[in-house]
């Protein structure tokens, strides 16, 4: 009896631990998941040839990272809070550039703080 008594007293002290840390692991899944579709669009927005197609590349990766934050921010990933603010930063720039180089350049500098991310979050 006491045994039974026992048993059911931890699963109810560990199971919430548990289940933090799967939802923390899960987090950090879909950060680093999220952090390749990042890197997919901004590089796709580097390569492209056009303006329209450059600006709309680097909004999709401005939206993946934003979106990348919010797991970030349940996932203990040291040092990865101030790449991927530089990178919003620079995607936000190079979606509303001047000129098609200028939206290169703060591409260029988005895929940096992205690879830098990544490196944060492995």
């Amino acid at each position: 009896m006491k045994q039974g008594f026992l048993l059911l007293l931890c699963s109810f002290v560990l199971a919430p631990t548990y289940a933090k840390v799967k939802t923390n692991t899960d987090d950090c899944t879909n950060a680093q998941s999220n952090t390749s579709y990042v890197m997919s669009h901004a590089k796709r927005a580097l390569k492209s040839d056009n303006f329209d197609h450059q600006t709309y590349y680097a909004e999709r990766s401005l939206k993946a990272i934003e979106k990348t934050k919010g797991f970030l921010s349940n996932c203990n990933c040291n040092g990865a809070s101030d790449p991927a603010y530089e990178a919003t930063k620079s995607l936000k720039l190079a979606i509303d550039p001047k000129d098609w180089d200028e939206g290169r350049y703060y591409t260029k500098k988005a895929i940096e703080h992205i690879e830098n991310l990544m490196i944060a979050m492995d």
